[in-house]
């Protein structure tokens, strides 16, 4: 079987008031130097860097070329005639592969024939966002969340007592005219943060402030943005690629570690607020902010703050300590701070592989899902890890896909019960 790597790019040109007569057409691209894209729940934003020869053409939805070396470069002086492509134009990039000799299944294909097999849907799709007119072309693409960077909120305050994060971000949508377009998921946490004040930000700034302050990831999934405590859906989670060493792994940085070499802790932290009655000179009501905060290490709990009565000494800990916010819409207990740290610590305490693989470009897979580890000859790498981030490289050096395991969900390490509601 031989194979061939396939690209295709699409990109539709988008009304820009700056060029009234722009025809908005759509082009396809085949080839590029090479294309890098980078995709994590970690990261608010998708993108996508292609990297083009300066004197190819590109083709129009009746196979016209157009030469990218003509005068679609630059738009002219009396803008007449506007730029080949500019910002916010939409692009999308399918990769795949032309298999030859067999197909997939290992049936024989007749000589000279080609059989074309790419992902159901293409691996990115987003917006232009910045282009480099030099030798050679760079595109700088985002996925929608780069929609969410041009949302410029009311300046406004959401109460806790009337909005969780998911009802807020979908006022926000609604206030913008998007609501429609875009859909807002939580993973089914609805997660409140209490009283949330907006002021002179736009959607993407809300979601990296929810992001830093509340421990809330957020990202797209097409149309969908999800903005949740959970990074990895249960839908998600069902959707396993086997992976084989000495087969489909081209090569690897992992490293096996024994969960008792770990050297790590969880600081979980809480405020519970009761309010006064009284009003603060901004009209939001005045409360007193009462602490919970422990330090959860392997040995247990080895720091407690419980509304300023403090138990042991968290500077005494050496090793790696992950802040981790508690949210409620409602008082907050030091037992469930306990057991919000003890599931928070599972992802990070197991005996298992570190690191990252790198495959071929199919199968193709999205973070969020697992990857099941084989290897013949080491057992120990044997484990079933959910996907954080994928780095998917094209171009003419192949089409290969770099996936960051992170955590291990086989050999007990979590219940049905708990892959079933996202971790």
């Amino acid at each position: 079987m031989a194979l061939r790597p396939s690209t295709l790019i699409q990109i539709e040109q988008v009304a820009n008031p700056a060029f009234p007569n722009r025809e908005l057409n759509t082009f396809f691209l085949d080839f590029v130097n090479s294309g890098e894209i980078v995709s994590s729940w970690a990261n608010l934003t998708d993108t996508c860097k292609i990297v083009i020869p300066y004197n190819i053409y590109v083709l129009d939805d009746n196979n016209k070329p157009t030469n990218w070396t003509g005068k679609g470069i630059y738009a002219t002086k009396d803008k007449t005639q506007s730029p080949l492509f500019l910002r916010n134009d939409k692009i999308s990039v399918t990769l795949g592969y032309f298999y030859s000799g067999w197909d997939m299944e290992g049936n024989k294909l007749q000589q000279g024939q080609e059989l074309l097999v790419t992902s159901d849907a293409p691996i990115f799709s987003g917006y232009i966002v910045k282009i480099k007119n030099r030798i050679p072309i760079t595109l700088e693409c985002e996925d929608e969340m780069f929609q969410m960077k041009q949302i410029h909120c009311k300046n406004k305050i959401y109460s806790g007592k009337t909005f969780t994060v998911k009802k807020m971000l979908q006022a926000i949508l609604t206030d913008a005219g998007l609501l429609g377009e875009y859909t807002v998921t939580d993973g089914g946490t609805d997660v409140n943060v209490g009283d949330f004040r907006v002021q002179n930000e736009t959607m993407a700034d809300v979601l990296n402030r929810l992001k830093k302050d509340a421990h809330l990831h957020s990202w797209f999934r097409g149309k969908e943005l999800r903005c949740s405590g959970i990074a990895y859906y249960p839908e998600d989670i069902i959707k396993q690629t086997v992976f084989v060493f000495q087969q489909n792994i081209i090569s690897d940085t992992l490293e096996y570690t024994d969960k008792d070499d770990l050297n790590v802790a969880i600081n979980a932290y809480a405020e519970n607020v009761t309010f006064s009655g009284a009003t603060n000179a901004d009209g939001s009501p005045k409360g007193k902010k009462q602490r919970l905060e422990i330090l959860l290490t392997k040995e247990g709990i080895k720091y407690s703050n419980v509304n300023g009565k403090i138990t042991g000494n968290k500077e005494l800990y050496k090793g790696s300590i992950i802040r981790f916010p508690v949210l409620s819409d409602s008082v907050i207990t030091l037992k469930e701070i306990t057991d919000r740290a003890k599931l928070e610590f599972q992802k990070l305490y197991y005996s298992g592989c570190h690191g990252s693989i790198t495959t071929f470009g199919q199968p193709a897979v999205q973070h969020g899902q697992a990857a099941i580890i084989q290897d013949q000859v080491l057992k120990e790498r044997d484990g079933t890890y959910l996907i954080k981030e994928v780095r998917t490289n094209f171009g003419m050096n192949g089409f290969r896909q770099q996936i960051l395991l992170h955590m291990r969900i086989d050999a007990g390490q979590f219940t049905d019960e708990q892959l079933k509601a996202g971790l």
